[in-house]
Parts: C-alpha cells; sequence; structure tokens
C-alpha cells in the first residue's frame, strides 16, 4: 500500500501547489490563527497550511519533511491504507484539504468511490460559495478524478 501513498501524495501534491509558497491574505488557511487577519500571515506551502500547522517555518519547508507530516497527519489518521485505489486516493486528498475526521465523516456516509466523491464535491461547491476568496475549490474533485484516471 506505500505505492498507494506515493502516488495519492503526487495527485495531492498537483492541486496543493507543489513547492509554491501561496500568500493569499484572503486564504483562512494561509493565517496561523486559521481566519483571515488572525495571527501571522505564514501561507502554504505543499499544501501544509499555517493554520495546521503554525508552529512550523512554511516558507522554509523541505519535500522530504512534508511527506512524513502528510504521512502520519493525512495518510495514517485517515486510514486510507485500508481502500482500495483510487478510493485511498479520493480519502487522502479530501483528508488534507478538509481534515481527517471530515474525510471519514463523508466516507463513513458513502463508502463507494463515486458517490463519496459526489458528496464531497457537493460539500465544496456550497463552501466555496460562502469563501468567495477561495476561488476554484470548486473544481477540485473534476481536477483529482482527471488525476485519478491517469494513473
Amino acid at each position: 500500500m506505500n505505492h498507494d501513498f506515493d502516488k495519492s501524495l503526487m495527485i495531492t501534491m498537483q492541486l496543493e501547489g507543489k513547492d509554491t509558497l501561496n500568500l493569499n491574505p484572503k486564504d483562512p488557511g494561509n493565517w496561523t490563527g486559521g481566519k483571515c487577519g488572525k495571527g501571522i500571515l505564514k501561507g502554504t506551502k505543499f499544501g501544509i497550511a499555517a493554520s495546521s500547522h503554525p508552529h512550523l517555518d512554511i516558507k522554509n519547508l523541505q519535500l522530504d519533511y512534508v511527506k512524513e507530516i502528510y504521512k502520519r497527519e493525512y495518510w495514517d489518521a485517515a486510514k486510507c491504507f485500508n481502500y482500495a485505489w483510487p478510493l485511498c486516493a479520493a480519502v487522502f486528498d479530501f483528508s488534507v484539504q478538509s481534515g481527517p475526521r471530515l474525510a471519514l465523516k463523508f466516507l463513513n456516509q458513502n463508502p463507494e468511490y463515486e458517490s463519496f466523491l459526489n458528496a464531497r464535491d457537493n460539500f465544496l461547491k456550497k463552501w466555496s460559495k460562502s469563501h468567495p476568496g477561495n476561488r476554484g475549490v470548486e473544481m477540485r474533485v473534476a481536477r483529482l478524478k482527471k488525476l485519478i484516471n491517469s494513473y
């Protein structure tokens, strides 16, 4: 299953912006306080957000350390190793974007790959309407499916 983690990580990293530092002040994830204007604007890099990791030096994160974070905090926490491909990749990506607890909640309600993606897609479309500074979130599932299908 480590192979599935590696593939899932490559996909999610493409969606999260790779090694580009995102300092968008309208993105609450970029702030150490988890809300726009609250705390310090440290940003997001490799998908690791200041709101979830306020103690880290986001700007200087290295890929090897980021992989450890993804494995421990998202892959293992959401028990992605228990699911077959491509469901494991979909659960992992949701875990990274919205947290393992929410990903598992959606998985429990939608245990099949397509129903899981559809539920997540609906959730993100509703969420993006109330967070206008985060344009493009509503396309996350479509982009994820396209990347998964390329593997």
